[in-house]
This record gives C-alpha cells, sequence and structure tokens, in this order.
C-alpha cells in the first residue's frame, strides 16, 4: 500500500514545499482562499488514497491486486485516471513474474505473491502433474481460471521441455514474444488487465506444446514404445509369445527356489530376436524380467515370473509408475489365461497318444476327459478372443486416434490414462467388477486342476495301453480268479474307475461355476434405471462400489462371447423344465458316443462379433 503511493505522495511533499517557499520569499500574497485552491485536488487524491489503501494493510500479491481492482471502476474520470495509475503500479511486479514465466519457465516468487507455487519434494514421473500447482488464494480476480491454468501449462511445459527433454538451447519464438506486452503498457479501461496478454499466452501455449509433441513422438519415440507394450506386456505378439512360453515353460516349472533371472532373461532375449523384424528399432533394452516373492513354499515360476518393460524419462511423465503396474497386472492374467490354453493343447497330445487303438474302457475314459477339455478349451479361446480382439484392438485403435490428435501433454496423458482403464475394467480388474472376477477365477482354478488330474491320470494309464489285448481277456476272467493273483488287474480297472469319478467331479464342478458365471454376468449386467449414479449412491448396501456404465458394457460384451450360440442358456432352461434330467459324460460301464454333446460342437458357425 506505501508503494502504490509512494508517487502521490512525492508530488503531494513537492506541493508543500513550493507552498512553504511563497511564504518565506513574501513575493506574493498566498490568502486562504488560494491556499484552498492549491490543496483541493491533491486532498481529493488523498483521500480516495486512503480509501483503497486502508483495505488493502497486510495484503500482498494477487490478493491486493484484486482488493485494488474493485475501486477502478469509478465514475470520475479523473479518479478513474488516478486508480488506474495506481492499478498499474500494483501489477507491475505480478506482471514481471508472469514474463520470466511464460518465457524462460523461472519462478520468480521470493514472498510468495505469486499464484503459481514450486513443490520442491517432487521428482520423477509426478513432474508433470505435482511439481507445479496453482495457488488459488492468489489469483488476481480481473484474470479468468482458463487464463491462469493456460499461463502455468507455458512454464511447466518450457521446464519440461528443458530439464526432462533436455533440449536446453530451445527458445521462444520472437514473432511469440512481440506479442507479449511491456511492463508499462497501459491496461484496458474495461477490464482493468493488459492489453495483448490472452492473445500472447494463446500464442505461447500453442508453440511450447508443439515443440513438446514434437520430442516425445520423433525424438523419444512414444508411439513405438507404446506399441512395444502391447505387442510383448499385453501378448498381440502371438509368434514371439508362443516362442516365449515354449522356450519358458521347462524352466517355470521348476520351484521358485530353483529358478534364476539372469537364465530368464538369455531365454526372453532368444525368444525376441528370434521374431523380431524392426532393423531401425530394438525393442531389447527396454525389456526386462521381474520375479515377484514367492506367496507360498511350493509356488513356481509361472506364479512369479512376469515381464516389465524399462521407461526412461520424459516418457514415464506419460508411462507413469502406476500405469506400468497396470500393465503388469494385465500381463500376469493373460500369461496365466495363456499357459491354461497350453495345458489343454498339451493335454491334447496325450490324449492322442493313450487313446488311440486301445481297449474300450480306456477309450471311454479318454474320451469323457476329451469332452471337458473340449468344453474349456471352448471358454479360454472365447475368453481370448473376447480380450485380445473386442477389448484390446478396439481400446487400441481409439487410443491411437486420440494420441495423433493430442494437442498438449495433458490430451495425451488422459488418452493413455483412459486406454488402460478401459482393459482393466474389460479384464474385470476394478474393485466393483471383483466378484464377478473371483467366479472367473474359480472356473480358471478347475481348468488348472484339471491339467494336473490329466497329468497323473495318463501317467497312471501308461502301463494299461501298452497291453490293451491282455488287458481285455484278463477283465473277462476277473470273476472266477483270486484276489491275489489278479491284484494288478484290479489295481488297471481302480485306477479307471477312480479316473472316471474325478474326471466327473471336475466336469460338475465346472459345469455348476460355469453356470453360475453366465447367471452373475446376465444379472449385473441389466440397464440400471439410474444409469449414472449420484455420489451417494456410489456403494451398495454391502460396501462394495457400484458398477460404472463402461463396466456393464463389458459385461454384455462378455455375456454374449461365452455363449454367444445360446447352448448353456438352452441346457439351463432344459434343467429349470425337467429337473430330475442330469448332463451325462460317458463312463467306464459305456455310453454311446453319439449321445455327448458339447458347447465347442452345439454349432459350427459363430455369429458376426459386436464391436465396441
Amino acid at each position: 500500500a506505501e508503494y502504490m503511493g509512494k508517487g502521490h505522495l512525492n508530488d503531494y511533499y513537492k506541493l508543500l514545499a513550493l507552498l512553504q517557499s511563497e511564504l518565506t520569499m513574501h513575493t506574493t500574497s498566498l490568502s486562504l482562499r488560494k491556499l484552498l485552491c492549491w490543496m483541493h485536488e491533491p486532498t481529493k487524491r488523498l483521500k480516495h488514497m486512503l480509501i483503497v489503501a486502508d483495505p488493502c494493510k497486510e495484503l500482498k500479491g494477487g490478493v491486493l491486486a484484486s482488493t485494488v481492482h474493485t475501486f477502478i471502476t469509478h465514475g470520475d474520470q479523473g479518479m478513474h485516471a488516478l486508480l488506474s495509475n495506481i492499478m498499474q503500479v500494483t501489477c507491475k511486479p505480478l506482471l514481471h513474474m508472469i514474463t520470466r514465466w511464460t518465457t524462460e519457465g523461472e519462478l520468480e516468487d521470493p514472498y510468495d505473491e505469486f499464484f503459481i507455487q514450486k513443490h520442491r519434494n517432487v521428482q520423477g514421473d509426478h513432474f508433470w502433474t505435482q511439481k507445479y500447482s496453482i495457488r488459488t488464494s492468489m489469483i488476481p480476480s480481473f484474470l479468468s481460471t482458463q487464463l491462469v491454468t493456460r499461463i502455468l501449462l507455458i512454464g511447466k511445459s518450457i521446464n519440461f521441455i528443458r530439464l526432462h527433454c533436455q533440449d536446453l538451447h530451445w527458445a521462444m519464438d520472437p514473432q511469440v514474444l512481440a506479442l507479449l506486452p511491456g511492463e508499462d503498457a497501459p491496461l484496458d479501461p474495461l477490464t482493468g488487465t493488459y492489453e495483448g496478454l490472452q492473445a500472447f499466452v494463446d500464442a505461447a501455449l500453442l508453440h511450447v506444446n508443439k515443440r513438446m509433441l514434437h520430442l516425445l513422438f520423433v525424438r523419444f519415440q512414444f508411439t513405438k514404445h507404446v506399441s512395444a507394450i502391447k505387442q510383448y506386456l499385453l501378448l498381440a505378439r502371438g509368434d514371439v509369445i508362443q516362442n516365449l512360453m515354449d522356450q519358458l515353460t521347462e524352466t517355470l516349472n521348476k520351484r521358485s527356489t530353483e529358478i534364476y533371472r539372469h537364465n530368464l532373461i538369455g531365454i526372453v532375449e532368444s525368444a525376441v530376436r528370434t521374431a523380431h523384424v524392426d532393423l531401425h528399432w530394438d525393442v531389447l533394452p527396454y525389456l526386462d524380467v521381474h520375479l515377484a516373492p514367492p506367496t507360498h513354499a511350493g509356488a513356481t515360476g509361472w506364479e512369479i515370473f512376469s515381464l516389465m518393460y524399462k521407461v526412461q524419462p520424459p516418457l514415464d511423465v506419460v508411462l507413469t509408475k502406476d500405469m506400468m503396474a497396470g500393465y503388469t497386472q494385465l500381463f500376469q492374467y493373460l500369461w496365466q489365461i495363456k499357459r491354461l490354453e497350453k495345458g489343454l493343447a498339451s493335454t491334447w497330445r496325450k490324449h492322442m497318444c493313450v487313446g488311440r487303438g486301445r481297449a474300450e474302457p480306456v477309450q471311454q475314459l479318454v474320451l469323457q476327459c476329451s469332452v471337458l477339455r473340449h468344453e474349456m478349451l471352448h471358454f479360454i479361446s472365447n475368453y481370448q478372443y473376447y480380450l485380445m480382439f473386442e477389448v484390446l484392438e478396439v481400446a487400441w485403435t481409439e487410443f491411437d486416434e486420440k494420441m495423433n490428435n493430442a494437442a498438449d501433454l495433458d490430451a495425451l496423458i488422459a488418452a493413455h490414462t483412459q486406454y488402460v482403464s478401459t482393459l482393466q475394467r474389460a479384464a474385470l480388474l476394478t474393485s466393483a467388477t471383483r466378484p464377478i472376477k473371483a467366479k472367473l477365477d474359480a472356473i480358471l482354478e478347475v481348468i488348472f486342476q484339471f491339467g494336473n488330474c490329466q497329468d497323473n491320470l495318463m501317467a497312471m494309464l501308461s502301463p494299461i495301453v501298452e497291453e490293451p489285448h491282455e488287458y481285455e481277456e484278463d477283465t473277462d476272467q476277473m470273476e472266477t480268479s483270486t484276489v491275489s493273483t489278479h491284484r494288478p488287474i484290479e489295481d488297471r480297472i481302480l485306477i479307471l474307475r477312480e479316473g472316471t469319478e474325478q474326471v466327473g467331479a471336475l466336469s460338475e464342478t465346472y459345469r455348476a461355476r460355469f453356470t453360475d458365471l453366465l447367471q452373475s454376468i446376465s444379472v449385473n449386467a441389466k440397464p440400471r434405471p439410474n444409469f449414472f449414479p449420484t455420489p451417494s449412491q456410489v456403494t451398495s448396501g454391502s460396501g462394495s462400489p457400484q458398477m460404472h456404465p463402461k463396466d456393464l458394457e463389458f459385461l454384455r460384451y462378455l455375456g454374449f462371447r461365452l455363449d454367444f450360440n445360446e447352448f448353456y442358456r438352452s441346457m439351463q432352461e432344459v434343467k429349470t423344465l425337467y429337473p430330475h434330467t442330469s448332463y451325462k459324460y460317458p463312463t467306464v460301464s459305456g455310453t454311446p458316443h453319439s449321445t455327448i454333446h458339447t458347447a465347442s460342437t452345439a454349432s459350427t458357425t459363430q455369429p458376426p462379433t459386436p464391436l465396441n
């Protein structure tokens, strides 16, 4: 307050000195009337200055400028000029700080008067979102929120270009600098702000955004990095992933304590080199292997292995630690599904070796296993198709379009965040879809148990299938033989019966869990009366979050994909109408093969897939 009236007080003191000299020299007669005329205007100015200065006590920065600005709309032309002059002097330091921030990215604010503040302890991938922020209390009332935000982005972008992108010699375009108002520039008489400030901010922001995106996409090849993450962490590169799984299977089957990271890195490099064809860009320096701590004593390599992607500045501003953690979560989930698919394929090969040309009871048991394996493979294949094509490819297409049309770094970050969020929602990895995810995981657990059961069963059946004719002859004579003499034959019959019971139990469990999953999807995917819940309805009575409309949309796609031919739906309707009818698998006693129908053979043609 003292600074803004200093010039006017000096004029007042000069006037007093002049009047005092008039009285001292006695050259002119100074009457009271003349004195009143001399003091009228200075006294009027001092009164208005007092009115302005009184509420400005203890104020500084943007708050001080806002307070002075409230007096500028004065009807008296002389007073308006006086207050405009005070306003210009008050805003001069503010304009200087804006100039330094928007041209050099430097924050000169020793007394915390500027509306932009710096947080010194913020480093790494949080630079863009947390390093600089707006000090709301210091925003001048005559500057709009949009203008202040754009001023923040300009300085933040300059620091990002120079510090993170290491483009130290970059400077603002002289044509843009020509639009910057000088510190002595006049104020707009209507708004009380500097003329041309808005035009300069718009031009400067466009210039720095163009340079920043050019560095990210050209020098640091952001598009290639996110494409590599899609190919390797989201398993979109099928040939490499299949080769990688084939080479890793033997190692990952070991206990977690017997696995070493450097061995896995060598296998990963070998698998990638055999299929990587981009001669101008090497992805291997960015791929890494992470071994998580085992969750239990008998953990294998499958449970602790995950593929990582190393992100370096400045790309870590977009590919933050949280985003990379989301990618890792998606990789582990897709990797486990791929493992189950490979296990079912391996089971098929064992069935072909054991079941062909063997004894009738063995063939029937293998047939029972094959029927269940077909259903499980049908589920895994359709679920993978849903994740990889109906979700991943559609989400990537949308992200690629937004990425190419991004006007600034914030738009790029928002597009990438939405892309990862879409993948997590589709894979049921959000808190709202956790109950359905648990039911799906229960199905995957049954498939895993089936694979272990088949490994043990096929190993026990191997001695039987070596002598099928002897087995058939000895079976006919077993009733008239003693137990001690034909103990090996009894063991073989026991193996077949136990195998049949195990497979039957697994099939009943699988079918029950699969039906429960479809029913849960059907119930939760129904349109809600209140499609967009209010904040008070974010949680349900049980405390679990309500599903986002996007979650409901993905559930409808998933339900259609898993039962696209309505086989399970029709089977459930039959079970409802005829509760005493049950689905029967062939047993050792014999069941005609023609009575067996599975989800994978019920329909050979699939309807066109709905795309988002």
